[in-house]
C-alpha cells in the first residue's frame, strides 16, 4: 500500500506486475502532520483491502460451489469475470459497510446496490445475523453467507 496525499479521497489505483501488486490509496495529513490513510473513503478504503485477506481463503475454499453455477454473473454486476470474484467483492463490501455502522453506510449501500453490487443488501442483512451470533467466527458463519448469495444469485 502506498499513501498518496495528493489524490482525491475516493481515488484508488491497483497495479499488478510480475506477481506483485501495488495499491495506491488516498491519504491525508493527520494529527501532528503525520500521513494517515483515509479510512472513511468507502470506495478506496484500506479496510476494504484488508478484509480481502480474511475473506479470500474462505472464498477459495468454496470454489466448487461457484464452479457449479451456470454462466457468468449478470451484466448488472461490476465484477463479471467469475462468480467467485463477484461473490468476494460483494462480501468484502458488505463487511466493510457493516463495520461502519448502518447509519453511516446507508447511502453508500443504496448507491453500490444500484451500481454493480445487486446482492449487497442480502449479504449485509445476513451479516446482521453474524453480528448477533456471539462467539461465532466468520469462518464458521461463512456457509450461511455463501448459501444466501447462491440463493439470491439464482433467483
Amino acid at each position: 500500500m502506498i499513501l498518496a496525499p495528493l489524490l482525491p479521497r475516493e481515488f484508488a489505483v491497483n497495479v499488478s506486475r510480475g506477481g506483485v501488486e501495488t495499491r495506491v490509496r488516498c491519504g491525508s495529513s493527520g494529527y501532528g502532520g503525520k500521513l494517515t490513510f483515509e479510512l472513511d473513503a468507502f470506495d478506496a478504503c484500506v479496510a476494504h483491502e484488508r478484509v480481502h485477506t480474511v475473506v479470500g481463503p474462505l472464498v477459495a475454499a468454496s470454489r466448487a460451489a461457484f464452479e457449479a453455477l451456470p454462466g457468468r454473473p449478470p451484466a448488472t454486476c461490476r465484477d463479471r469475470s467469475s462468480w467467485e470474484g463477484c461473490y468476494e467483492e460483494h462480501l468484502v463490501r458488505a463487511i466493510t459497510l457493516r463495520a461502519r455502522g448502518a447509519a453511516r453506510s446507508r447511502a453508500v449501500l443504496a448507491s453500490w446496490s444500484r451500481s454493480g453490487y445487486p446482492y449487497l443488501r442480502r449479504l449485509c442483512a445476513e451479516l446482521e445475523g453474524f453480528e448477533g451470533a456471539g462467539g461465532t467466527t466468520l469462518a464458521e458463519f461463512h456457509p450461511r453467507l455463501l448459501a444466501a448469495f447462491l440463493l439470491e444469485s439464482q433467483a
